[in-house]
């Protein structure tokens, strides 16, 4: 049987080719599915993140966000310790291309801590356990942040990158939510309280 991080690996190479097919034709409406949220309490800053490559573009939502009043973030990566601090974006505000090719505030714009975060991802189950790229940085910044405050996760994600197979290792940190570019909505604590 194989170890979690060889599945793991198998199941990242199987999925970004499928969601490079999925994003050629495709429409989504991340704003419109907003509105059948679930309630999440009063959020003040969201966490957004700039889409790389075939990954789902939240940046019509952030911009509604935006819009309706509430203040946007986006991760940037640290060296040390391993993980991400989110700082305060704009729409049209310049970014900066750093590592990986990931685009992120300038350094001088302020830190922000965020209430609720969307995240990208490359697979994820119904119970929100999540596979991203295998680098850790989203694991080590939600550990963190759950241990000083209240944190709502909710990942974006493509229909087909939803999976019953991904393998869980004790570092992971499950995702509270999932929306899909569908406009459906799994609300992942509950189908973890159904497996207990």
């Amino acid at each position: 049987m194989s170890d979690p991080a060889t599945l793991k690996h198998s199941i990242r190479r199987q999925v970004l080719a499928q969601r490079q097919a999925a994003s050629q034709d495709a429409e989504v409406d991340l704003v419109r599915a907003w509105s059948d949220r679930p309630t999440l309490g009063t959020v003040r800053c969201v966490g957004g993140y700039w889409p790389l490559g075939s990954e789902l573009d939240p940046r019509p939502l952030m911009q509604h966000l935006h819009e309706n009043g509430h203040e946007l973030a986006l991760p940037c990566m640290q060296s040390d310790p391993h993980g991400l601090v989110f700082r305060r974006y704009q729409p049209g505000d310049r970014l900066e291309q750093r590592r990986f090719g990931v685009h992120e505030p300038c350094k001088s714009a302020p830190v922000r801590h965020p209430d609720l975060v969307l995240v990208p991802l490359v697979a994820v189950s119904p119970a929100g356990h999540r596979l991203g790229y295998g680098k850790g940085y989203y694991d080590a910044t939600l550990s963190q942040a759950r241990m000083k405050n209240d944190i709502a996760t909710i990942g974006v994600a493509w229909e087909m990158q939803i999976r019953e197979d991904i393998p869980v290792e004790r570092h992971d940190v499950p995702l509270d939510f999932v929306v899909t570019s569908q406009g459906k909505w799994l609300d992942c604590r509950a189908v973890r309280q159904g497996d207990a």
